[in-house]
């Protein structure tokens, strides 16, 4: 039988919250580092979506997401932008 203590649980949503940040922070600093060309190409095909790929669509989105967390109540999707 597993049991958690509440200092365990603490310790856990510190190093979360601790995780967290620093994807928030790689995100932003991605998204500084994308270059106009970058910007423009993925604007096109933004604007052009319906007509897009499978796998240019997984290559945007790879550029435009840092990580999903999806729940059966919630998800949650961190941009890079």
């Amino acid at each position: 039988m597993l049991r958690c203590y509440p200092s365990a649980n603490v310790k856990i949503e510190e190093l979360d919250a601790k995780r967290q940040a620093l994807s928030s922070e790689i995100a932003d600093m991605t998204a500084k580092t994308m270059s106009a060309t970058q910007m423009e190409r993925i604007s096109a095909d933004l604007d052009n979506w319906e007509h897009v790929s499978f796998e240019d669509r997984r290559r945007i989105l790879d550029g435009l997401v840092t990580t999903i967390r999806a729940t059966s109540e919630n998800v949650q999707i961190d941009w890079t932008i």
